[in-house]
């Protein structure tokens, strides 16, 4: 996805192609301008190379989570409302089927979600509400159960929230389940 983004952005802006996910090149300060922007920040506090070789920009969680209420609620203008619109229109091109992100945009109305490398998840709601959370470890098997409970809690989404996310099976290394991670709440 962002690749593909990255190639057609540097197209329509005549930009060349070469070194598009390096740290230098104008598709990459484009990238980082617009996360300051959304996340209303002075500046990522921190950039590294992610998994598949492109630019990420660290920001706090309470950054990301005003930055997804912006992108749910209509808060980020015209190209941040076709970006909602599209995620809401194609949940499954966001991630895959049984994702949390996925499965919570077909379950919700006007939600927005996005799962992101070493477990982090955020989630804006139509009315501007949002969270974020990081699962510390990085462990993604946490993800869902962490943001079903999250969803359910701040969010009110009870009646939204598919069951099956709230808990993830543990399996052993011959595909058997041993055993299942879910939030206690007490």
């Amino acid at each position: 996805g962002k690749h593909a983004f990255g190639l057609a952005r540097c197209i329509a802006e005549g930009w060349p192609l070469e070194g598009y996910f390096r740290g230098g090149h104008r598709l990459q300060r484009a990238m980082r301008d617009c996360v300051v922007e959304a996340c209303a920040v002075a500046a990522p506090s921190e950039e590294a190379t992610d998994g598949c070789g492109m630019r990420t920009f660290a920001v706090p969680l309470a950054a990301l989570a005003r930055a997804f209420g912006a992108l749910a609620g209509g808060g980020l203008g015209p190209s941040g409302a076709r970006c909602a619109a599209a995620m809401r229109a194609h949940p499954d091109l966001v991630a895959f089927e049984g994702a949390i992100d996925t499965e919570l945009m077909r379950a919700e109305e006007g939600l927005v979600a996005k799962i992101g490398a070493e477990g982090v998840l955020a989630i804006g709601l139509a009315d501007g509400r949002a969270l974020a959370l990081k699962v510390r470890d990085g462990a993604v098997r946490a993800v869902a159960p962490a943001g079903v409970a999250l969803a359910r809690s701040e969010l009110g989404l009870d009646a939204a929230v598919p069951e099956r996310l709230a808990v993830a099976p543990m399996l052993n290394s011959r595909g058997l389940r041993v055993g299942e991670l879910r939030v206690l709440v007490v």
